[in-house]
Formats: structure tokens, sequence, C-alpha cells
């Protein structure tokens, strides 16, 4: 198994403690993550990440990379980590978003396809509400049934990452509210 993983740390907290606790925190799931998945199965992984928000509260990082599964079958990954920096804990989808507020804002008109899906695919609102359906029952993680990974957030602004399954190519797609729908309309 060949392993290439960045991932940032947290610097200049004033409560050492919690930063050494989160600066774990992300090690342990930028890392983890590939490495429970794929360590058995000796496959070649490399992964960057970006800082998608970071503030006194909150940090939101959107990790991306690939999984050689074979020579020329790379299977690309993207998941997210969201912290809380007052608690020092994993930001879950539920913790910050009304899941039934977003069912209904879920509508071509608030949301720019970032990766993953033709803009021009003509979705008609049924086919909105399938990709939501599928957004909540299928996880970028597996065994995250509660969201954590698979979703960012800014000041103002949500992203989703929607698997594809391995048969479908194994990729995924990136949805990121537009300026018609801001994060006060969805928030809890």
């Amino acid at each position: 198994m060949e392993m290439h993983i960045e991932y940032p740390s947290i610097s200049d907290m004033s409560d050492i403690e919690k930063q050494e606790r989160i600066n774990k925190l992300i090690f342990l799931t930028s890392v983890g993550l590939y490495y429970n998945t794929y360590v058995h199965n000796k496959l070649k992984t490399n992964s960057n990440y970006t800082i998608i928000h970071n503030d006194d509260k909150y940090i939101s990082v959107k990790y991306e990379g690939f999984t050689t599964v074979e020579a020329r079958r790379p299977n690309y990954d993207c998941f997210c980590l969201n912290i809380d920096l007052i608690k020092g804990e994993v930001i879950g989808l539920e913790d910050v978003i009304d899941i039934e507020k977003l069912r209904v804002k879920f509508k071509k008109d608030n949301f720019t396809v970032v990766k993953g899906l033709d803009e021009n695919i003509p979705l008609d609102e049924s086919g909105w509400g399938e990709l939501f359906d599928h957004y909540l029952e299928y996880h970028v993680i597996s065994g995250d049934e509660l969201h954590n990974y698979d979703f960012y957030f800014t000041d103002n602004k949500i992203g989703l990452i929607i698997s594809v399954p391995i048969d479908a190519g194994g990729s995924y797609i990136i949805l990121e509210s537009s300026d018609n729908l801001r994060m006060d309309d969805i928030k809890k």
C-alpha cells in the first residue's frame, strides 16, 4: 500500500489541549478514513485538501483524491471534515441543517453544479427530488449514515457531495447552494 495524504493542522489556539485534540481529530479523520478503507487491499491512495471555510468558530476542509484499484481504473474520492472549534467536535449535517427545509429548497435554481454533473442535463423537479433522496440514502463514506463527511459550509453556502456508485464510475457530484439559497433558509 502506498499513501500520500495531505491534511491541515490548527495553530495559535489559546487552549493548547483543545488544539491538540482538534489536530488529532483532523489527522485521524484525514488519514484514518483512507487507511481503514484501503490498507488491507494494498491500494495506492493520493489525497489533497482545501480549506473551504475557517473562522474562530468553525473549519470546513474538503479532501479530494484518488485510489488506484487497477492500473487503468482510479476511484475518485471526496469527503469533508467540518469541525466546531469551540467544542472540538465533528459537525454533522443535522447539527446545522434542517433536512426537511433543505429538501424543500433542493431545486435546480438553488444549486450550482461544482463538479460531476452536466449542467445541461434537464432534471425536472422530480429528478432533483430523486437526486436528494439519493444523497440521503447513499453516503460518500461507508457507514456515515449521519452525513458527517459529505457536506461543507461557508458563512452563506452549503455544498453537498453526492456519491456515484463504483459501477457508474466511482466518482461524485458536488452541488453548492447558489445566491438564491442562503444558509439561514435551511438552518436549524
